[in-house]
């Protein structure tokens, strides 16, 4: 948890954190607290292992990956 949060040191604002599995816990926290966070991409947590979008999981579902690629650009690009 505390790497994460001093990853964030000394960047600057206008930030979307993000974070995957056990990282959803310093992204979630620095755009909860860091001033000027636009946002935060809060993947692989609190889900089942057949939601994850791991190809090398035998659930890997390839058209769920494609889909929430499609909605993670969508996001960023707002």
């Amino acid at each position: 948890m505390q790497r994460g949060l001093d990853a964030a040191e000394g960047l600057g604002d206008g930030l979307v954190y993000a974070g995957f599995s056990l990282g959803v816990m310093p992204a979630q926290q620095l755009a909860q607290t860091r001033p000027g966070a636009r946002g935060a991409l809060l993947l692989h947590a609190c889900l089942p292992v057949s939601e994850f979008t791991d190809r090398s999981l035998p659930d890997y579902d390839e058209e769920a990956a494609a889909l929430l690629m499609r909605r993670v650009l969508d996001f960023l690009d707002r």
